[in-house]
């Protein structure tokens, strides 16, 4: 049924009409003021010679035609941000301007169809800012300001919002980082007697979260805190008992203290994994991320989940690369290859390529300022620029040359290309949603999307 969406009836009809009387194709002429998606699925019933595409059979069986991908305008209020995904729907951070002052900053929801404000100041309890969204089980968790101005723990049921004061002094508990992992919720927070520390929390309304423990006296300072489900736990980087040796690689299984895997891994003093920037992955077993060994820069590194086993680097890459710049970040995986972002040798940023066997390689055609890598309806998409366009959507099919999604914002602005500027891109049921500009101006960021075939 989707075969036709992009073709009104009428056009259809005629189509129809025409295939009865007329070979090769004819009927296109007839129909030159059609939109383009129209005329490219009209040219596809005709017969026109086209290439598969990935979801197309070949073998002679039934075959289901995706057409280009379409990029849409869902809301055009306000910039979002911080987005999330709960129930299968989507739940933002929003500023509208256009708003009375308490409702700016607040918690929105959208359906798909209609942008619903959620929580603001004048809540019960008061919230704004909300960060760090996430599903954990029925319910939707995140980082927000309370009344006092103190980022705190909230949680969503669908209904009613509960606030869990974790530092009721000053500075607020900074909870971040939550992630789901044995049917409990991990997250890094303080309580301001302890610095940073691992907390968890079982889901329980009627039970506030607790510390896991004072693992560094100071601040042991979690961050990217992501499951591996393979080894059985979660891993993070964390600062050991002092900050002389910076942050490391650390796995906990849910019973006993952190295990710091592989000791000191950058000697120099200076952070093996940098804040924010692990990208931590999983796939085949293990667990992938960028880290900086002191020697050899920021490089991709693997773990195969046993904590006798030190992290390894991979590399260094072909295609030009020099050992030291390649900056890893933005990992996935599509089609039996894991994908990242990394410099070339130029500095520039590209799409890069690993099967696992192989070091790993740049992938022709990549356009530069490659930015917000994810997977979405076979494919990984994601912000790049061919010099012409400005910074717009590309995707990847792991097989063809990366293509450019569609070119949404032309024009220059200041002297330079206007693009669409692709931020924080989620994947909520059968859409991939982001943040987007076709002015060039940050003021007028919308909610856009493109649609799984």
């Amino acid at each position: 049924p989707r075969l036709f969406e992009q073709v009104d009836v009428q056009s259809y009809e005629l189509a129809q009409d025409v295939a009865t009387e007329e070979e090769d194709g004819i009927l296109l002429a007839g129909l030159i003021a059609a939109a383009p998606s129209t005329m490219w699925l009209l040219d596809r019933l005709m017969g026109s010679e086209q290439p598969a595409t990935e979801d197309e059979s070949t073998d002679g069986g039934p075959s289901h035609v995706c057409p280009p991908d379409d990029i849409q305008l869902a809301d055009g209020s306000f910039p979002p941000s911080y987005m999330g995904t709960y129930n299968n729907e989507l739940y933002l951070h929003g500023t509208d301007p256009n708003l009375p002052f308490a409702s700016r900053n607040a918690l929105w929801h959208y359906d798909g169809t209609t942008m619903r404000l959620v929580a603001d100041t004048t809540s019960t309890p008061s919230l704004y800012y909300p960060v760090y969204l996430t599903q954990f089980g029925d319910k939707l968790v995140f980082s927000a300001k309370d009344s006092d101005a103190r980022n705190e723990v909230f949680v969503y049921d669908g209904v009613n919002i509960t606030e869990f004061d974790l530092e009721p002094t000053t500075i607020g508990s900074n909870p971040r980082y939550f992630t789901e992992f044995d049917n409990k919720l991990y997250f890094k927070a303080e309580n301001g007697n302890d610095g940073d520390e691992l907390w968890v929390w079982d889901g329980d309304l009627a039970n506030t979260p607790t510390m896991v423990g004072d693992f560094n006296p100071g601040d042991f300072r979690p961050q990217d805190i992501t499951e591996f489900s393979a080894a059985g736990g979660i891993v993070f980087s964390a600062y050991d008992g002092t900050f002389a040796d910076g942050t490391d690689l650390y796995f906990y299984d849910g019973t006993g203290s952190p295990v710091r895997v592989g000791g000191d891994m950058n000697p120099t003093g200076s952070n093996f994994i940098t804040s924010n920037q692990a990208f931590f992955h999983e796939w085949n077993g293990k667990i992938y991320f960028g880290a900086d060994d002191g020697t050899n820069g920021r490089e991709l590194w693997v773990w195969d989940g046993n904590t006798a086993n030190a992290p390894t680097m991979i590399g260094p890459p072909a295609g030009g690369l020099v050992a030291g710049d390649l900056q890893v970040f933005g990992i996935t995986d599509l089609g039996g290859k894991l994908y990242f972002i990394g410099k070339d040798s130029g500095g520039v940023l590209r799409l890069y390529e690993y099967d696992g066997i192989s070091d790993p390689s740049l992938v022709p055609g990549s356009p530069a300022d490659v930015n917000m890598l994810i997977k979405f309806n076979n494919k990984v998409y994601f912000e790049g620029d061919d010099g012409t366009t400005g910074d717009e959507i590309w995707s990847y099919d792991g097989i063809n040359p990366p293509t450019l999604v569609e070119d949404l914002a032309p024009g220059t602005l200041n002297g330079s290309q206007v693009g669409l500027n692709l931020k924080e891109p989620i994947v909520v049921d059968d859409r991939l949603y982001f943040r987007g500009t076709d002015t060039g101006s940050f003021s007028d960021m919308g909610l856009w999307y493109i649609e799984a075939c």
